[in-house]
């Protein structure tokens, strides 16, 4: 079974256009084990995957069905956690590296949860994953973020496997997953300036647009227990906004929000990737992103 990517050449500014990596897929006979690290939490799902058009990308992928709630944070590199950093500062830190999975094969138990998943995506691309309930989709972005260990295979960013520096990695990286990782007890506003403060400082006044921007002005002083499904989705995307990173995962980013919501979350990818910065993505519906920075990775059940 194999992955088909529908991706178009894509160049920011002052960079080449991009090509994406093809790999054969196999399959792995290793023993079943699987390591998960800290609380958070991604989705994608598994299975043979088909899209339309484009260079082929291997793998095949199972999905345990487990949810995952978080996102990752961690300092940033060279910058203390809690230091100023100024908004050209966080604009410099997209870089022109890669994201790339090379042959990931993961066993859950008996089953072969990702068999030979390969691709790559670079600045200015987003990765859309979709594919049913349980096809591997949230094993597959715990194993991007380096929180589950793959039995065979690669990831690497900057051409660099993750696990030589994973604290590093995590400090450009963007994790939001099923739940959004908010305190219940604090408002909206307090939840965002402790999140984004274990990066780096925030004022009220950046936090404040980040929340007029999601549609959050009239709620931002409300303990997140009183919050809708969707309000509380939404504190979680005013947070992202602030993180100033390259790499975005996102499980499901669009889960409780209305058409308005899920449009908005297509426009803040869209600004990310016209930063520098790339996204992969677990989303059902389209995806309101220009079809030359968008590729399709659909994951079945094998």
């Amino acid at each position: 079974m194999n992955l088909r990517d529908s991706r178009a050449s894509y160049s920011p500014p002052g960079t080449s256009p991009l090509s994406a990596d093809t790999a054969s897929n196999t399959r792995s006979s290793s023993s079943s084990s699987a390591k998960t690290g800290m609380d958070a939490g991604v989705g994608l799902e598994r299975g043979s995957a088909a899209a339309t058009g484009g260079a082929p990308v291997s793998g095949v992928s199972a999905e345990t069905g487990e949810a995952g709630t978080g996102v990752g944070v961690g300092p940033r590199n060279g910058v203390a956690e809690g230091g100023d950093v100024s908004a050209e500062t966080r604009q410099v830190r997209l870089e022109s590296r890669r994201l790339e999975a090379q042959n990931l094969h993961l066993w859950r138990g008996d089953r072969h949860v990702l068999q030979g998943v390969s691709f790559s995506v670079g600045p200015g691309e987003c990765l859309q994953i979709t594919g049913s309930n349980g096809a591997g989709k949230t094993s597959l972005l715990r194993t991007l973020n380096g929180l589950m260990y793959p039995e065979e295979g690669h990831v690497l960013w900057g051409g660099r496997n993750i696990r030589e520096d994973l604290q590093g990695f995590h400090a450009d990286l963007a994790y939001i997953g099923h739940e959004p990782p908010l305190k219940v007890d604090f408002t909206a506003r307090e939840n965002i300036h402790y999140w984004i403060g274990i990066r780096w400082r925030v004022s009220r006044a950046e936090i404040d647009e980040a929340l007029e921007r999601v549609g959050g002005s009239t709620w931002s002083d409300r303990p997140i227990r009183t919050l809708s499904a969707g309000q509380k989705r939404r504190v979680a995307l005013a947070g992202l906004t602030l993180m100033a990173v390259p790499v975005w995962l996102l499980d499901e980013p669009t889960t409780n929000l209305d058409r308005e919501g899920q449009h908005l979350v297509g426009t803040l990818i869209e600004e990310h990737l016209e930063r520098g910065g790339l996204a992969v993505a677990a989303i059902h519906h389209e995806l309101s992103v220009r079809a030359t920075a968008l590729r399709r990775l659909e994951l079945a059940r094998g």
